[in-house]
């Protein structure tokens, strides 16, 4: 789906602009860290044992990049995360986001889960045959389509 909208405004992008500026090195932390974990002799924590994380914020927005829910801390974004309801921050818009552009949901893209951004997620996870209860996880966020800005005023999902 190709929508012929612009993302964000030149003042937002200038405000996200630190956080995008940082994206390569942030992504090659992560990379350098799963890397090390995977390493010979190193035991992969099971699922069950595995940390769960909040998502806190928002993680891409480059050109050809999408913009995802994510946890953040330090230096290291960790897109495998959780979203409900009373939720309000940078997450939430990408999610709220991915909704309006991708799922033409009409509900506000404030960065607050409530309701509407509930009732617009269950409506994208019945499209995307995962279990369609409102709350966002790693297999919602497996399938969900999320806006990805191509660089010339369009919105691709």
């Amino acid at each position: 789906m190709i929508c012929d909208i612009q993302l964000v405004t030149g003042d937002e992008l200038e405000q996200r602009g630190t956080r995008m500026k940082h994206s390569v090195r942030r992504l090659v932390t992560v990379l350098a860290t799963t890397a090390a974990l995977a390493a010979p002799g190193v035991a992969a924590a099971t699922s069950a044992s595995a940390a769960t994380y909040t998502c806190n914020d928002s993680y891409g927005g480059a050109v050809g990049q999408a913009i995802k829910p994510a946890y953040h801390s330090g230096s290291s974004y960790i897109t495998s995360c959780y979203m409900a309801p009373g939720a309000d921050n940078d997450g939430v818009y990408a999610l709220q986001l991915a909704l309006v552009l991708c799922y033409d949901r009409d509900i506000a893209t404030d960065g607050s889960y409530g309701p509407a951004t509930k009732a617009a997620l269950k409506y994208a996870q019945g499209k995307e045959h995962v279990t369609a209860d409102g709350f966002y996880g790693p297999a919602t966020a497996s399938v969900l389509h999320f806006a990805t800005h191509d660089g010339v005023r369009r919105v691709v999902c």
